[in-house]
C-alpha cells in the first residue's frame, strides 16, 4: 500500500527546501492521523517509503527529502511512540552521514539531531554507528557540516552521560524483552532499570552471575571499545579532538567505569602526544592525568578495607577525589558542549561550566564505587589488566618523541607503586626500555628513567629470593617463578651490545650485579656465554664501568669456589686479562693499576696477587717484556696503593731472626769446662741443703710451712711468664711464616723485573737477600739500562715516602741492620749522580755510622764467612766481634744496666751448662726461668735463704727423667726469643747478679745481647745462607732467560 501520495512525492523530491518543508508538514499530519487511528501498519509503511525510495535514493533532492521526512516523522511520534518505530528511522539517516554530498551529510546531521532529542536514550542502540559517522563528519572540510556535526555530537554526549548507564535496550530479542504496553515515560524506565542492576550486583554468590534473560543496557562498552581503539589510529586533530572528548565524556559517566578498558585505547592516546597540533597535545596529556589518578582510586578501593574506610579520610590524604578534582578543574581542556535543554550552542559558548559538570559527575563515580564497594560480588570491581598497560608502555619507553618517551616513564614510575608485582614480571623488558633513557640528554627525561630503575631495583630487592631446587625440578621452578632472572640478565647484555652511554652502562652493571646476587646459580655461571661480553666490557671508556665490571667478576669468582678445583673461574679470569694487557699495551698502561686495585678491594689482596704472579710464570716464556712491565706495574700498586696495606703489613712482618718454622732442639754434649761448672754449682746446692738442715735443727728456721707458699707464689708467676712468652713466640714464628710465605710467592714472578724485585725485598726486610741481589746488579751488565736506573730513582722515592718509614728508622741501628746499610749503599753505587743519588747520599749520610767504616762488622750470612779454617782468622774474628759488642752494646746509650747484662749472661752459661743449643738474651732469661721452676718443684718441701734459693735455682741440677724432657720442649719454643726484647721478664725480684757476663760468655760461647754478630751460629747461618743463594741463584736464572730472548730479538734484527 502506496502511503505517500504522488503530489507529496513530488514536493519531496524538488530542489527547494521550502516546498521539501511543507512536505514534511503533510507527513506529519500522516503519522498522527495513524496514531489517532492506531494504524501503526501504516506508519510501518510510510517509513519504509522514506527509506527505500528517497532516504536511500540517487537523486540528491529525494535524500535531503528523505531524511527531512523521517526526522519529521520521529517528531510526530514523539518520545512516547517512537521507541518501536526506530528501527526503521535511525539506519538510513546515519548512512546518509556518510554521503558524497555535503548538502545531503548537513540534513543527516540535522535530521539524526531530531530524532535524538526526541528518542533520547533509546538511540543509544545505534551509538556506534552514530559515533563513527560523526568521527567522519566532525573532520568534515565543509564549514556548514562541521557545525551541524558538533551540535549533533553534543546532544549525543549529553545523552549518553545521563541515560548511558541506565537506558535498558529493550529490542533485543526482537520483542522478548520489550514488555507490552508499557506507556512509562523516560523517568519511570531509568528507576525500573537501575532496580533491576541493583538486584544483579546485590546478589551475594561466589561467582559473578550474568542473566540469562532480561533486558540488558542500550549502550555497550564491550561492543563501542574496538570500535574506539579503530578509531584511534588516526592522525587527523580534529577527529583526535573528537576522539579525546568522548574518552573524557565516557570516563565521566557514572556506571561506566571505561578505565577497565584502558589497554584498548591507551596506545592510541600515547600517538597523539607526537600531533603537531597544540591542543591536541594539551588535552591528551590531561586525559591521561586524569586516566592515571583513576588507576590510583581503584587501587586503593580495591585494598581498603570496608570497616575502616572513611569518606572524609581518603579525601584529606589527597590521592581521591580533592586530587581528581583538582586535576579536572585546572587541566584547561575545552571543548564543544550542549546543554541539558538540548538545544544548539554557538561552539564557542564553552567553558567553566562544563568542566565543572564533568568534575561533578566523577565525583559521583567515587561516591557509587565506595559506596558499592561491600556490595559488589567478588569479581564485580573494576579490574584493571595491568599487565597488558605494562605491555602497551614498554614500546614507548624508546620512542624518539620526547613528550611521549617522558609520558610513558611517567606512567611506568607510577605502576611500580599500584602493580609492584605485576610490574616484576615485567622486569626484563622494562630494564631494556628504561635503561637507555639513564642516559638522555634532557634532565627531566633522564631523572624520571633514574627514579624508575631505583624503584625497579627496589622491587627486584625486596622480592622473596628464589629457592635452588635439584635439577628434576628446575623446569617447574622457572614457570613458577615471579621474575625470570635469564631473561633479565640477557636483555641487559644485549643493551651492552647496543653501544650505550656510560650511564646506562654503569645501570647495567648494577642490575647484574643484583641479579647475580639473588640466584647465582641461574646467571653469569662459567657455562654460559657471558663471559666475553663481560670480558669486554673491561676496555670500557669509563672508570666506573671497569670498576663495576671487576665487582661483578670477583661476586661471580667467589660464588663459583669450589674446595676441590678452588678458584677456577678466578683463574680463567685472570688469565684472560692478563691476554688482554699483553695485546693491548694502551690497555695496559692506562688501565692495569685501576683493574688491579678494585680487584685487591673486592678480593683478598694476598690471592689477586699469588694468582697473577703464577699467571705471569705461566706466560713468562712467550713475552718476557711484557711480563717485566706487568711486574713493574704490580710493584708500584703493591707499594703504594691503599688496597695493598694488608699485603704491605703481612710482609713487613718478617723477621730475620726469628724462625719460619719451630726448630726441633736437641741436647748437645758439654764441654770440660761445662762440666767443671756445673760440678761446682752442684756442690754449692748440696753446701745449701746442709745449712738449711742445721738449721731445722737448731730451731731457727720457721718451718716449711713458712716457705712454701713464697715458692708456690713464686713458681705460679714463673709458669705465667712462660706461657705468656710462649704465646708471643708462636705469634712472632706464624708471623714470620706467613710473611716468608707470600714473599716467595711473589719472587718468583718479581724476578723479571729487577727493580721491583729489589723493592719486594725491602719491603719485606728480606735484607741480605737485597744485599746479594745488588752485588748481581752489577754482574750482568745487560741489565743495566736506562729503564732499570729510572725504575732505581723512582725506589729512592719511594724510600722517602711514607710507606718506607719503618726502613729509615731501622738507620737508627745500624750495628742491628748492617745489610740493609749495605743495600743501600749498594743502590747508592749503582745510581748515576742525579736527583735520586743526592737523596739517597743525604739520607745515608745522617746515618750516625757507616756500614764499612770500622764501627761495625758487616757480615753476610754464607757458609764461607762462618769459618774459615785458619786458627789466627778465626781468633781475630772473635776479638772483633767482642770489641764490636763492647763498644756498641755496652757504651751505647741505650745499653741495658749491669744487672739486664749479668742476668743475660747469667741465662747463656745456665742455656750452656743445660746442654740446649742457641739463644739469644730473651731465650736465655726464659730458659732460666724453667730451670728455676724445676727447682723450685724438686726442693718444695725445703726452706732456704732468699741467696741459697737464687744459687741453687740458678745452678739448677741436671734434670732427669720427666723433668728431663720438660725443658728441652720450652728451650726449643724460647729458642728464637733473642729479638723479642719485650718479652723478657722483670729481674728486681730475683738475684742472678753472682755470675759475671765475662764468664757467662766464657761458658756459653758468646755475648748474651742477642744481636745477630755477637749469637753468631754456624748452623743457624748456613741455614739462612742457603735460602738466600736460593733466592739469588731464582733470579740469575731469571735474568739468564731475559738476555738470551733480547740477544735473540738483536740477532733477528740484524739478519733483517
Amino acid at each position: 500500500m502506496v502511503v505517500i501520495q504522488p503530489a507529496l512525492a513530488k514536493a519531496l523530491n524538488d530542489r527547494l527546501y521550502d516546498k521539501q518543508r511543507a512536505a514534511t508538514i503533510k507527513i506529519e499530519r500522516l503519522v498522527l492521523e495513524a496514531l489517532d487511528a492506531d494504524d501503526e501498519q501504516r506508519i510501518y509503511g510510510l517509513l519504509a517509503e522514506l527509506s527505500t525510495d528517497y532516504a536511500t535514493s540517487e537523486k540528491e533532492a529525494a535524500r535531503i527529502g528523505g531524511l527531512v521526512a523521517l526526522a519529521a516523522t520521529a517528531v510526530a511520534l514523539t518520545h512516547i511512540n517512537i521507541r518501536p518505530f526506530l528501527p526503521h528511522i535511525v539506519p538510513p539517516i546515519v548512512s546518509a552521514l556518510s554521503d558524497g554530498e555535503s548538502k545531503v551529510r548537513y540534513f543527516a546531521c540535522e535530521s539524526l539531531y531530531n530524532v535524538a532529542k526526541v528518542s533520547r536514550g533509546h538511540i543509544l542502540r545505534w551509538f556506534n554507528d552514530i559515533f563513527d559517522g560523526l568521527a567522519r563528519v566532525t573532520a568534515d572540510s565543509v564549514k556548514t557540516v562541521k557545525d551541524g556535526a558538533d551540535y549533533l555530537d553534543r546532544l549525543i554526549k549529553d545523552i549518553v552521560a545521563e541515560q548511558a548507564a541506565t537506558c535498558l535496550d529493550w529490542y533485543e530479542g526482537e520483542g522478548a524483552a520489550v514488555r507490552e504496553g508499557s506507556n512509562d515515560d523516560d523517568d519511570d524506565e531509568e528507576e525500573e532499570g537501575e532496580e533491576e542492576l541493583r538486584v544483579i550486583l546485590a546478589t551475594p554468590t561466589e561467582e559473578p552471575q550474568v542473566p540469562a534473560r532480561g533486558p540488558r543496557l542500550a549502550f555497550s562498552l564491550d561492543k563501542f571499545m574496538p570500535l574506539l581503539a579503530e578509531r584511534m589510529h588516526t592522525y587527523k586533530p580534529s577527529t583526535r579532538l573528537y576522539l579525546i572528548e568522548w574518552i573524557r565524556v565516557l570516563d565521566s559517566v557514572p556506571g561506566l567505569d571505561v578505565i577497565g578498558y584502558l589497554p584498548e585505547f591507551l596506545g592510541g592516546l600515547l600517538r597523539f602526544l607526537s600531533d603537531p597540533n597544540d591542543d591536541v597535545r594539551n588535552k591528551t596529556q590531561s586525559l591521561l592525568g586524569e586516566l592515571l589518578n583513576e588507576m590510583a582510586e581503584c587501587v586503593e578501593l580495591q585494598h581498603m578495607d570496608d570497616d575502616d574506610y572513611n569518606d572524609d579520610d581518603y579525601a584529606s590524604e589527597g590521592g581521591g577525589g580533592g586530587a581528581r578534582m583538582a586535576m579536572s578543574q585546572s587541566s584547561g581542556v575545552h571543548g564543544h558542549r550542549v546543554h541539558a535543554s538540548g538545544r544548539f550552542t554557538s561552539p564557542s559558548a564553552v567553558g567553566l561550566p562544563d568542566e565543572l559538570r564533568l568534575a561533578a559527575r566523577r565525583k559521583r563515580i567515587r561516591e557509587e564505587r565506595t559506596d558499592n564497594a561491600a556490595l559488589l560480588v567478588p569479581g564485580a570491581q573494576v579490574a584493571i589488566e595491568f599487565a597488558q598497560v605494562i605491555d602497551i608502555l614498554i614500546p614507548h619507553l624508546e620512542s624518539n618523541d620526547l613528550e611521549i618517551q617522558g609520558t610513558a616513564l611517567g606512567w611506568v614510575y607510577q605502576l611500580t607503586w599500584l602493580c609492584p608485582q605485576t610490574v616484576v614480571r615485567h622486569v626484563p623488558r622494562l630494564v631494556n626500555a628504561v635503561l637507555p633513557s639513564v642516559s638522555h640528554p634532557m634532565a627531566t627525561h633522564r631523572h624520571t628513567a633514574e627514579d624508575v630503575n631505583m624503584r625497579l631495583n627496589q622491587l627486584v630487592r625486596d622480592a622473596a629470593a628464589p629457592t635452588r631446587l635439584g635439577e628434576e625440578e628446575e623446569e617447574a621452578y622457572t614457570v613458577e617463578e615471579p621474575l625470570n632472572y635469564d631473561h633479565a640478565a640477557t636483555a641487559i647484555m644485549e643493551l651492552f651490545a647496543k653501544n650505550v652511554h656510560e650511564p646506562t652502562k654503569v645501570a647495567g652493571m648494577q642490575w647484574l650485579l643484583l641479579l647475580h646476587g639473588k640466584a647465582p646459580w641461574r646467571i653469569l655461571t662459567p657455562e654460559d656465554m657471558s663471559f666475553p661480553v663481560l670480558l669486554k666490557m673491561l676496555s670500557d671508556s669509563s672508570e666506573q664501568v671497569v670498576r663495576l665490571d671487576l665487582e661483578l667478576f670477583a661476586q661471580i669468582s667467589l660464588s663459583n669456589y669450589d674446595e676441590d678445583k678452588q678458584h677456577v673461574y678466578l683463574r680463567r679470569f685472570l688469565g684472560s686479562l692478563l691476554q688482554m694487557f699483553a695485546t693491548d699495551r694502551v690497555l695496559l698502561e692506562t688501565r692495569v693499576a685501576l683493574m688491579v686495585r678494585q680487584l685487591c678491594a673486592v678480593l683478598d689482596p694476598q690471592l689477586v696477587f699469588c694468582m697473577v704472579a703464577e699467571q705471569l710464570c705461566e706466560e713468562e716464556r712467550a713475552d718476557l717484556e711484557f711480563v717485566s712491565v706487568m711486574v713493574q706495574h704490580l710493584s708500584w700498586i703493591l707499594v703504594t696503593a691503599p688496597e695493598t696495606e694488608s699485603l704491605r703489613h703481612i710482609l713487613r712482618g718478617y723477621n730475620a731472626g726469628l724462625p719460619i718454622e719451630m726448630p726441633q732442639l736437641r741436647p748437645t754434649p758439654l764441654t770440660t769446662s761445662q762440666q767443671q761448672q756445673q760440678q761446682v754449682l752442684q756442690q754449692v746446692l748440696q753446701r745449701g741443703k746442709q745449712q738449711q738442715q742445721q738449721q731445722q735443727r737448731a730451731g731457727r728456721t720457721t718451718g716449711p710451712a713458712a716457705v712454701a707458699p713464697v715458692d708456690t707464689q713464686r713458681m705460679d708467676r714463673m709458669r705465667q711468664t712462660l706461657a705468656h712468652a710462649i704465646q708471643r713466640i708462636q705469634c712472632g714464628v706464624e708471623q714470620n711464616k706467613r710473611s716468608h710465605a707470600l714473599f716467595v710467592q711473589l719472587f718468583s714472578a718479581w724476578c723479571h723485573n729487577p727493580a721491583a724485585c729489589l723493592t719486594l725485598c725491602l719491603l719485606s726486610q728480606h735484607y741480605e737477600t737485597g744485599a746479594e741481589l745488588v752485588r748481581v746488579f752489577g754482574q750482568l751488565p745487560l741489565d743495566l739500562t736506562v729503564s732499570f736506573l729510572v725504575q732505581l730513582d723512582k725506589l729512592v722515592q719511594l724510600i722517602e715516602s711514607p710507606v718506607f718509614t719503618f726502613l729509615r728508622l731501622q738507620l737508627l741501628d745500624p750495628g742491628e741492620q748492617p745489610l740493609l746499610l749495605r743495600t743501600l749503599y749498594g743502590l747508592l753505587m749503582l745510581l748515576p749522580q742525579s736527583s735520586a743519588f743526592a737523596i739517597l747520599r743525604n739520607r745515608l749520610g745522617s746515618v750516625g755510622m757507616a756500614p764499612l767504616g770500622g764501627n761495625g762488622p758487616v757480615v753476610r750470612g754464607t757458609s764461607a764467612s762462618s769459618g774459615s779454617g785458619d786458627p789466627d782468622h778465626d781468633q781475630a774474628q772473635r776479638n772483633y766481634h767482642y770489641n764490636y759488642h763492647y763498644h756498641v752494646h755496652r757504651h751505647s746509650p741505650g745499653s741495658a744496666n749491669a744487672t739486664g747484662r749479668a742476668s743475660s749472661s747469667m741465662a747463656a752459661g745456665m742455656s750452656g751448662m743445660s746442654g740446649i743449643t742457641g739463644g739469644g738474651s730473651g731465650a736465655g732469661d726464659l730458659r732460666r726461668i724453667v730451670q728455676l721452676l724445676t727447682a723450685t718443684e724438686q726442693s718444695h718441701q725445703s726452706s732456704l735463704s732468699d741467696n741459697t734459693t737464687t744459687t741453687t735455682s740458678t745452678a739448677g741440677p741436671i734434670l732427669q727423667g720427666s723433668e728431663k724432657q720438660q725443658l728441652p720442649t720450652a728451650a726449643h719454643i724460647l729458642q728464637q726469643m733473642a729479638e723479642l726484647q719485650m718479652c723478657q721478664p722483670s729481674n728486681k725480684d730475683d738475684d742472678y747478679d753472682d755470675v759475671g757476663a765475662s764468664d757467662a760468655a766464657d761458658a756459653g760461647g758468646g755475648c748474651a745481647c742477642g744481636c745477630l754478630h755477637c749469637c753468631h751460629s754456624p748452623g743457624k747461618s748456613s741455614e739462612k745462607s742457603s735460602i738466600v743463594d736460593s733466592f739469588v741463584a731464582e733470579y740469575r736464572s731469571v735474568r739468564q732467560r731475559h738476555t738470551q730472548a733480547v740477544m735473540r730479538s738483536r740477532g733477528q734484527h740484524k739478519q733483517g
